[in-house]
C-alpha cells in the first residue's frame, strides 16, 4: 500500500468530485502570498494546524498544489544546485545534511521539494540554510524494537541496513532524469502525536524519528495496524519537501 502526500496529512478526498470541492473550500481560506518581481503569478497557502497546501496561481489560474508541513526539526543543510520541476511548476533544491565546513559535501545528499520555491532569492552555490523539511510517508513499516527490525529486514535486504540509515534513492536516475525528493529511511521514534485534520476530520501521525538527523515525518493513521510509540523503529519510502527558513 502506498500513500499520497494529501492522505499524510489528512486532506484527501476519495472522489474526483470530493477533490474538487475539497480544494475550492481550501483556496478560499488560504492566504494570498506575493511573489517578489513575478507579474502574473502569485500563492495562496492553506493551513490546517501544521499542514498546508501550498497553491501556485498564474493570471489567477491555479497551476500546481503542494502539500507541506511545518516541521519542528530545522536541520543545516548546505545547498549546492536546483532542478526545475516544470511539470509541477515548482523547484527542488540538491543538498548535503551534516554538511562539511567548505559546505561541497556532507553526510548525505538529499533532493527536497520546495513548495514556495519562487520565493527564494538569488542563489549563489555553495550556501548554508536550515530547512523546514517533513517526509511523507510513500509507504512505511513500524518495528517493537531494534532488534525485531534487524530479525524482519535482514533476509530481504541485499545490504544491511542501518537502523538509523538515509539512503537518496531520488538520485539513482537515468543521466538525462532529473533528481527527485525521495529518500528510504530508517529511524528510531523519539515522539508521536496523533492529529485530526480540522477541514476533514481524517486523522494522521506526526512522528519524529532519529536518523542520520532527527527528522518530522507525516503517515495517515491506516498506515500502522499499532499505534507507533516512542522507542519503535520505522522504515520506509518518504518524498521530502522543504523550506528555507
Amino acid at each position: 500500500m502506498s500513500f499520497s502526500q494529501f492522505e499524510c496529512i489528512g486532506l484527501s478526498a476519495k472522489t474526483d468530485s470530493d477533490v474538487i470541492d475539497l480544494i475550492n473550500k481550501t483556496i478560499e481560506k488560504a492566504k494570498k502570498v506575493e511573489i517578489p518581481k513575478a507579474t502574473t503569478e502569485h500563492y495562496k497557502v492553506f493551513s490546517d494546524g501544521k499542514a498546508q497546501i501550498w497553491y501556485l496561481f498564474k493570471d489567477n489560474e491555479l497551476l500546481s498544489a503542494h502539500p507541506h508541513f511545518q516541521a519542528d526539526n530545522k536541520p543545516r543543510v548546505s545547498i549546492v544546485n536546483y532542478v526545475i520541476d516544470e511539470e509541477n511548476a515548482t523547484g527542488r533544491l540538491i543538498a548535503y545534511l551534516k554538511p562539511t565546513e567548505d559546505l561541497q559535501n556532507g553526510l548525505a545528499p538529499i533532493v527536497f521539494n520546495v513548495p514556495d520555491f519562487w520565493l527564494i532569492d538569488e542563489m549563489q552555490f555553495p550556501f548554508a540554510s536550515n530547512v523546514e523539511l517533513a517526509g511523507f510517508a510513500i509507504n512505511i513499516n513500524l518495528f517493537a524494537d531494534k532488534d525485531e527490525f534487524f530479525a524482519k529486514t535482514e533476509s530481504i535486504q541485499d545490504l544491511k541496513l542501518s537502523d538509523k540509515a538515509l539512503i537518496p534513492t531520488g538520485l539513482f536516475v537515468e543521466e538525462e532524469q532529473k533528481p527527485e525528493p525521495l529518500v528510504l529511511m530508517s529511524g528510531h521514534i523519539l515522539s508521536s502525536e496523533k492529529i485530526y485534520s480540522v477541514e476533514t476530520g481524517q486523522d494522521y501521525f506526526h512522528i519524529i524519528i532519529e536518523s542520520i538527523e532527527n527528522i518530522d515525518i507525516l503517515a495517515p493513521s491506516y498506515a500502522f495496524k499499532s499505534e507507533p510509540k516512542q522507542g519503535m523503529v520505522i522504515l520506509g519510502d518518504f518524498f521530502l519537501s522543504g523550506r528555507l527558513v
